[in-house]
């Protein structure tokens, strides 16, 4: 799919004249891809609207989405910016539930990355956790928003808003508590009086989320406890009604021991890759099937013996409760199980049911009548889990005064049975850390200033890993004697945002420098030496330094091989002094692609011999055998699907950096990413639950 201008995706979130609807009617509704969703507004809101527009922004709702759009405002340099919330905290619904596992990107299973335990975003980022501590690290990310914001930047926080409405002119009326703290929290905030007021904003995001479920016993996020064993003997019955993600979720809790979403399937899957592969093959192509042919293909890959699926039915067998058991009743429209699967539940859930149902681990009944299924299972009223979906309309509807309504209408219908909004990133790399021309009248575009741009996502893990490998070259580059007492090394992964290819420097400088640049940022992979190196994976390193060779005349000429590279379209310019430099392309497994990009400089000249870059070389290859290798408990290489890097610079003709055929660029064995994270998960299988 091509990338939307910034122009068109906002024609997809606005809702009337400067008002704009964050992701309440949109497929995939999970708080990584609404994040997501909210980031791309406005990333399209600042870079279409004029500034003007951008002067007073409210954000209708507190929750995940709302509170990712009014970070991004403010990172980005909005004056004004008023969050409003229904409720006494911000991220409401999920805070303090410890009952439910949340993940940034498992809904997206087969596909690789989908079990990638970080969210990788650049503002208020999360990894997977219990709902509850997810809300915490947020929360701390928005505390960090705060302070670090212009003094001439205000943050208004409503919480406890009892009624709020929006008119048609962008004007806001309200009851709410104004409180003053980072995180709006009543324990840590002060708590303001009640009071009724009304403001206009020159743009307002409606982000009210999807509503509560009007049928449930209980929200799907307050805790409870049905994934725990009875402590009484016997088997207790359930009712589930419903086969959305939701009810699909509490169907396994309550019938698979010890179940976790992405537990399962390690698990479940950890040895088949043939299993998955055909998955895989099946969900890319499930997109217009019928209930009753995806049934169908999900009996012909079970019915495959190579596919492994009765081993995986064994593992399911022995994971389950023997102290419960669970009616499923389905939809008024389904008579019967093969006819489930048009669910609008993710299609990991829809194999697992699938699964479950081979399994002998559940009742499907297509009874309408709930106490005549009670009656007949003899369930209990409190056993009774209701998981019909929220009512998102309503939550839009109560926020809207009756001339606004009159003018959009249709609008809302027409968001509502049509899923528009991407959850795919539209943003470029690097753009969350780089100062706003038009909200910044004076961005600081100095050396120190720009050594802090363009910052992306870092695994902690990734940086761990690479900054003794970093400190090593840089060791025997001193052993050597020839690099001076100014020299660096330092190394970039390739990173994918969205649709883009980047090279991030993974590590902080290692060696005797003084000059800047954080771990951290991203840049252009055509973009320098590094980009040269990567795009033409080859070696690159500077001319020897002819003797006699006036040291002006080459330094002059390494200046304009920089200007060619466009060095400094997303860095600081190169230290006048230096007068050596070497880029060293990692290949991946395929030779395809490029993993990272080892670079080093010095301020002597003619440090990069042949002996030194056959030696570099040979480093590199026995760090990239190690990048698969690491074996901790906690600590995984997440692969994702790799993007074709851009194609070198046309017509490139440079005077002192040269791309060397021999030797040839160091190539992993194995690895294809380079993307090393912590993760809490332990599998069932290590015996560590």
């Amino acid at each position: 799919m091509p990338k939307l201008s910034p122009k068109a995706l906002l024609r997809r979130f606005m809702l009337s004249n400067n008002i704009y609807l964050l992701g309440s009617f949109e497929a995939g509704l999970t708080i990584y891809k609404q994040q997501v969703r909210a980031l791309n507004l406005v990333w399209s809101m600042i870079e279409v609207l004029p500034h003007r527009k951008l002067e007073r922004v409210a954000v209708i709702g507190g929750g995940f989405a709302g509170l990712t759009a009014a970070a991004a405002l403010l990172h980005k340099g909005v004056k004004h910016v008023t969050v409003f919330e229904k409720c006494a905290a911000l991220c409401p619904l999920q805070d303090g539930s410890d009952t439910r596992w949340v993940h940034p990107g498992i809904y997206d299973w087969p596909e690789e990355g989908s079990n990638m335990p970080a969210a990788g975003l650049p503002l208020l980022n999360w990894k997977a956790g219990r709902a509850s501590d997810v809300v915490v690290e947020v929360l701390h990310g928005w505390d960090r928003i705060l302070e670090n914001k212009s003094p001439r930047q205000t943050v208004s926080i409503f919480l406890n808003v009892k009624h709020l409405r929006i008119d048609r002119t962008a004007e806001v009326e309200w009851v709410g508590e104004q409180v003053v703290g980072l995180t709006g929290e009543m324990p840590s905030g002060n708590r303001g009086v009640p009071s009724g007021n009304k403001s206009k904003f020159e743009s307002i995001i409606l982000a009210v989320g999807f509503g509560l479920e009007p049928t449930a016993r209980f929200s799907y996020w307050r805790n409870e406890q049905l994934g725990q064993p009875e402590l009484v003997p016997g088997r207790r019955t359930y009712l589930v009604s419903g086969h959305g993600d939701g009810a699909l979720v509490d169907l396994f809790r309550i019938r698979i021991a010890r179940f976790r979403q992405d537990r399962i399937l390690v698990d479940l899957f950890a040895d088949n890759t043939k299993l998955v592969n055909a998955l895989r093959e099946l969900k890319r192509a499930s997109g217009p099937m019928s209930s009753k042919q995806l049934y169908a293909e999900f009996e012909r890959i079970q019915s495959n013996p190579t596919f492994g699926f009765k081993k995986l039915l064994e593992n399911l067998q022995k994971r389950l409760r023997t102290d419960t058991a669970v009616v499923l009743q389905m939809s008024p429209n389904v008579d019967a199980f093969r006819n489930i699967f048009r669910t609008p539940a993710s299609f990991q859930n829809r194999f697992l049911l699938f699964a479950l149902y081979k399994a002998g681990g559940l009742i499907p009944t297509a009874q309408k009548q709930e106490k005549l299924i009670c009656d007949q299972y003899g369930i209990a009223e409190h056993d009774i889990v209701k998981r019909h979906g929220p009512k998102p309309r309503s939550a839009v509807e109560d926020a809207i005064d009756g001339s606004l309504m009159s003018v959009c209408r249709l609008r809302i219908a027409y968001l509502e049975r049509r899923s528009s909004q991407p959850s795919t990133i539209c943003w470029s790399g690097g753009y969350w850390h780089t100062p706003s021309k038009k909200l910044d009248a004076n961005p600081a575009g100095d050396d120190r200033s720009k050594a802090t741009w363009r910052r992306e996502y870092l695994p902690q893990a990734t940086e761990t890993f690479v900054t003794p490998f970093a400190a090593a070259v840089a060791g025997y580059l001193e052993s050597l004697g020839s690099a001076g007492s100014d020299f660096r090394v330092t190394l970039h992964r390739t990173l994918y945002i969205g649709s883009e290819v980047l090279l991030q420097q993974a590590s902080r400088y290692a060696g005797r420098t003084s000059r800047l640049g954080n771990a951290g940022r991203a840049l252009g992979f055509r973009n320098g030496t590094i980009g040269h190196a990567a795009t033409a994976q080859k070696i690159v390193r500077t001319r020897p330094k002819a003797a006699g060779q006036s040291d002006s005349g080459y330094r002059i000429r390494l200046r304009r091989d920089m200007q060619k590279l466009n060095l400094t379209q997303h860095a600081q310019p190169m230290a006048q002094a230096v007068r050596s430099i070497l880029a060293v392309p990692i290949l991946a497994a395929n030779r395809k692609h490029v993993i990272a990009v080892l670079y080093a400089d010095s301020t002597r000249s003619n440090v990069f011999t042949d002996r030194c870059v056959g030696a570099i070389k040979q480093m590199c290859e026995r760090f990239a055998e190690q990048i698969e290798k690491v074996t901790a408990l906690r600590v995984g290489n997440f692969s994702v699907p790799p993007l074709d890097p851009p194609k070198p610079l046309r017509g490139l003709k440079l005077e002192i950096l040269q791309a060397l055929d021999k030797p040839s660029a160091p190539h992993a064995p194995t690895a294809h990413y380079l993307n090393l994270e912590f993760t809490d998960f332990v599998s069932v299988k290590e015996g560590a639950i």
